[in-house]
């Protein structure tokens, strides 16, 4: 801006005054000129204008155009006015009186203002604004310049005309709007640049612009050396419809179409769906640029941001906002640099292949697709990691889809951000920074329903790449291979990455699942690298690793000559399952903390690594596998996993097989141990202190071993295994509960000992739902309750013996008691059926409370069942029912006695109900209690068929009416046989005249008076129809 001049007395010299002042334009206006020959500045000094009568009003022509610089003054309070304004020569300064500032308006009439021919007009002073209102059209050609003073002036028009007329090289046509509050205010729109020379819109120090239509820089011209600039800089701000930089006519006229916005605060909004065009199609030497920089911003509207094959949008350290789609044709150039951020909110389009450089600076994409060529490789790529490195962000509705490669930091580092529920799909991405500097290339995928996919490729993180990825909160990236070198790769916060092909990490490579992330892959080789390189490292802390294939852990290189160290972490919170076979080379280390977890469902094999068990869950899900415990503690196979007991902190599930070899201890002190098979060794013991212990297969403890329940119940064996208990050597059960799970019964062998209680008057429990068999030489004893089934499918079968500690608190027995064994302190509250069908059986003190089956196959030694209390005290306690069944149609007779109960120490109480089968023919059986024997009697007459005690006529008459009748315990079956026919007439005959109390003395020979009624009997008997 040219400096005022000091103010100074102006010679006037009224020249030629017809010719300059008087020619008449149009019908009635007047041509003012000021030629300021009073030197009084006064705008509306009449003296000041030529012809006299000035200053010009509505509807005249207002001239300035003498050379030199001068100072026009206008009132504050009245507004001039004239129908056009020319300023065509010299230096002119628009002042007001008042700091309140001063308005001219060109409203009427043509409404034109122009500034030409090397004229300067700056609108007001220091603190003189004055507001400048033009109808039509501002035009500024020829050299003309137009400023505005740093007091708020204002210019208003309907269009600006900027340089549109023939400007020979060299001429320079410029409008400055500079100041708080200085605003350029058009309602049509702003045309700089078209017919040769420089053309300059500039706005600076917060000044304001708005266009309400099109802004043209360098207006479709085909003149040579034509230069259009749009300037905003420095806190100003311009708003504009559609803006078309560049829009030449010519395929090679050297010419320059430039936007620029520049400094902190500075900003042009482009607003409506109009848009903003960028060059032409072809030109070589057309420049047709827009640039943001150094804290500028630039917003546009929905339209499209089109860069056509000369148009060159540059972004650095600043930002511009597409809010419309951004498409670049062949040939433009798109670069962001120096922290720039260029947000394309409706999507990029470059399949015309034009240059697209990210120079450090953001690229973020959202609202739309990004396409970043039409060849189906991007390459995302820095140029000095001494200037920075770019960033590539897709956003909220974001898409890029590549059929090829992805090259993230080819040369230099570069950064990629994915998020928002952008959608990502390319086949391979290569991370490969070979010249970093340090900088790290970070890759970052992020936000619930964002995807990358890479399902029919992968991503590789190469040698010195030194790339961090981050996967989280809620994204998912799918890939076919993932393979990390001297990287690091973090998937948390439920983010999920599904890998359907194998994983790699060499040479320092760090892949972490943290805070609810999943990682899902097949083979997975940690430590796979040069001789000596870092450490390759897994840390599972919170989230899920899922290998669905083998794990190699510091695994020998493909030729079988380096490795790396490899190892596997998992922390509190952090979940790894292995389904296929853990390989732990002998650089390799697998560690587990308190509260993690671990199923490995493959095989586990040792290769000299290290498997630390300090604490967690930790699952073999493998059937085949084998857990062993020795003298050094636990082991998967051979492989030590470091953990001697199961204390507190542990959590260990086997599906496999444990096998306690002999003379070491399984020790269950406060953690958890669930176990499917269990094999106790000879001399070996299971000690549960504390925690939990279930064994939910089967139970095999061999003779000598211990299984010690201190700790608390227990679940031992399945019930729908058939080898689901087998126990040949102790199992202690203290005052808790074993459960004993087998599909047919538990089986305690002829070396065990199962003891109940804790000695200290404190019950314990042994319960099996489908029973027990304790066989010859096996033993229960303590005090407590054995719970079977009272069933006799499922019975307590016991050839052992089963004796209770105290006999004022004796061992109860729940359910269907068989066996030859011995009992002793016991009551028996289930069914009590001793023997085998039916058997003499030894016993010590018993208490009858339940059911007492006795068996009855004839009246010989052996043939009924006999229970004998020989042993200890020998006492009988005699209560709940006693069952007498028949066997083999065995039908005792009158005057048999069964002496099933016999005892040393005497018998007390009596059965509360007694079940006897029902004899018929007139006898019956009686239960005979003395003081050390219980039996069977049987009594009553044969014959005695009405059950009076005597056989007589009457029971004839019995026999006559139940004739041929079937059934068991018939009043009239004197034989017993189930049928009454004429075998029972002849009972009747043969103990005819007999009575209960008179047996003895029965005579040989009948009286007459009964031998006369046998007479009449048998002839009856004859004429009566006979049985079949």
């Amino acid at each position: 801006m040219p400096r005022r001049p000091q103010t100074r007395p102006i010679p006037w010299k009224i020249v030629a005054v017809v010719a300059l002042g008087l020619i008449a334009g149009d019908a009635g206006a007047v041509n003012f000129i000021w030629d300021n020959p009073s030197g009084t500045a006064d705008y509306i000094d009449p003296a000041n204008w030529t012809p006299a009568g000035g200053p010009p009003v509505s509807g005249d022509r207002a001239y300035f155009d003498l050379p030199g610089s001068h100072t026009v003054v206008f009132p504050y309070d009245k507004a001039m006015q004239s129908d056009e304004l020319r300023v065509e020569n010299g230096i002119y300064y628009f002042e007001a009186d008042d700091p309140k500032g001063a308005t001219y308006e060109i409203q009427s009439g043509a409404a034109d203002a122009y500034i030409s021919q090397d004229a300067i007009l700056l609108l007001g002073g220091v603190s003189s604004p004055v507001a400048l209102r033009v109808g039509d059209l501002l035009r500024v050609d020829e050299g003309g310049r137009l400023y505005t003073g740093e007091a708020g002036s204002v210019i208003g028009a309907n269009n600006l005309y900027l340089g549109t007329l023939s400007n020979p090289l060299g001429t320079s046509n410029r409008v400055e709007i500079v100041g708080n509050g200085s605003t350029l205010d058009l309602t049509g729109g702003a045309f700089i640049g078209a017919n040769g020379g420089n053309s300059t819109l500039y706005f600076e120090g917060d000044s304001v612009g708005a266009i309400e239509k099109d802004t043209v820089v360098l207006n479709f011209t085909s003149a040579d050396n034509t230069r259009a600039f749009l300037g905003v800089t420095f806190g100003s701000k311009v708003t504009l419809a559609a803006l078309a930089i560049g829009q030449s006519t010519s395929t090679t006229a050297e010419q320059t179409g430039r936007v620029s916005v520049f400094g902190e605060g500075a900003e042009i909004t482009q607003t409506g769906a109009v848009g903003v065009l960028i060059g032409v199609d072809k030109n070589p030497n057309l420049e047709s640029r827009l640039e943001v920089f150094d804290g500028g911003a630039f917003h546009s509207g929905t339209g499209t941001v089109r860069l056509k094959g000369t148009g060159e949008l540059y972004v650095s350290d600043a930002t511009f906002n597409a809010n419309g789609p951004v498409v670049m044709d062949a040939g433009s150039e798109l670069t962001v640099t120096q922290n720039g951020a260029l947000n394309a909110n409706a999507g990029l389009d470059n399949s015309g292949d034009g240059v697209l450089d990210l120079n450090f600076g953001e690229l973020s994409i959202t609202g739309g697709a990004f396409v970043p060529g039409s060849d189906d490789t991007y390459t995302l790529d820095g140029y000095s990691f001494a200037e920075g490195q770019p960033l590539l962000t897709l956003g909220a509705g974001a898409s890029m889809h590549l059929d090829s490669l992805f090259y993230v930091g080819e040369t230099y580092a570069a950064d990629l951000t994915i998020k928002d529920g952008a959608q990502v799909s390319n086949s391979t991405t290569i991370v490969d920074a070979v010249n970093t500097g340090g900088q790290e290339t970070n890759i970052t995928v992020t936000g619930s329903g964002t995807r990358w996919d890479m399902a029919v490729g992968g991503i590789a993180i190469r040698d010195g790449a030194n790339a961090v990825m981050t996967v989280s909160d809620q994204a998912v990236v799918t890939t076919d291979g993932l393979g990390i070198r001297e990287g690091s790769v973090a998937i948390d916060t439920a983010a999920v990455w599904n890998d359907a092909g194998s994983t790699t990490l060499r040479n320092g490579a760090t892949l972490t699942i943290d805070t609810g992330g999943t990682f899902t892959t097949g083979t997975t080789y940690v430590g796979l690298g040069s001789l000596g390189g870092a450490p390759a490292e897994v840390h599972v802390d919170g989230g899920l690793f899922h290998a669905e294939e083998g794990v190699w852990l510091g695994r020998d290189d493909p030729f079988g000559t380096t490795y790396n160290d490899g190892l596997i972490e998992v922390t509190a919170g952090g979940q790894v399952q292995i389904d296929g076979r853990l390989t732990i080379n002998e650089v390799g280390t697998f560690t587990m903390s308190t509260a993690s977890m671990v199923t490995l469902n493959g095989e586990v094999r040792d290769d000299g690594g290290v498997f630390d068990f300090f604490g967690g869950y930790l699952t073999l899900g493998d059937p085949d596998s084998t857990l062993v415990v020795d003298f050094d503690g636990l082991k998967i196979g051979t492989l030590d996993i470091q953990a001697e007991t199961v204390r507190g902190n542990r959590d260990l599930t086997s599906l496999g097989t444990t096998v306690v070899v002999p003379g070491a201890s399984l020790t269950i002190d406060g953690g958890v141990a669930r176990l499917e098979r269990l094999v106790v060794s000879p001399g070996s013991r299971v000690d549960y202190e504390a925690g939990v212990f279930e064994v939910t297969g089967s139970v095999q403890a061999a003779t000598g071993s211990v299984i010690d329940l201190l700790g608390g119940d227990a679940t031992l064996g399945d019930a729908a295994r058939p080898d689901g208990v087998f126990i040949d050597g102790q199992l202690r059960v203290y005052d808790h509960t074993a459960s004993l799970g087998d599909s047919n019964d538990a089986v305690f062998g002829s070396s065990s000992l199962v003891v109940l209680g804790n000695g200290l008057g404190d019950d314990g429990t042994l319960v099996a739902d489908n029973g027990i068999s304790l066989l010859q030489g096996g033993n229960i004893t303590g005090d407590g309750v054995v719970v079977t089934p009272d069933d006799p499918t499922r019975p307590l079968i016991n050839n052992g013996h089963i004796t209770g500690s105290d006999p004022t608190d004796p061992l109860e027995l729940t359910g269907y008691v068989k066996g030859e064994g011995t009992l002793d302190n016991v009551v028996i509250t289930g069914t009590d059926a001793p023997g085998f069908s039916p058997a003499t059986v030894v016993r010590g003190s018993v208490e009858y409370a339940g059911v007492l089956e006795i068996e009855l196959a004839g009246a010989g030694e052996g043939d009924f069942d006999r229970l004998e209390h020989l042993m200890g005290a020998g006492e009988a306690t005699l209560g709940g029912e006693l069952v007498v069944a028949l066997l083999s149609g065995f039908r005792p007779a009158s005057g048999d006695v069964f002496e099933f109960l016999t005892t040393e120490g005497g018998v007390s109480g009596l059965f509360t109900t007694e079940t006897l089968p029902a004899l018929g023919g007139g006898i019956g059986f009686d239960v005979q209690y003395g003081p050390d024997t219980v039996s069977l009697a049987v009594v009553g007459v044969e014959g005695d068929y009405n059950g009076n005690g005597v056989v007589d006529a009457a029971d004839f008459t019995v026999w006559r009416d139940s004739l041929n009748q079937t059934g068991e315990g018939l009043a009239a079956d004197g034989d017993g046989d189930g049928a009454v026919d004429q075998d029972d007439y002849a009972v009747w005959v043969a103990n005819f005249g007999q009575s209960a109390s008179a047996l003895a003395e029965a005579a040989s020979v009948p009286e007459p008076a009964s031998l006369a009624l046998l007479l009449v009997a048998a002839t009856a008997c004859g004429a009566l129809p006979r049985r079949a």
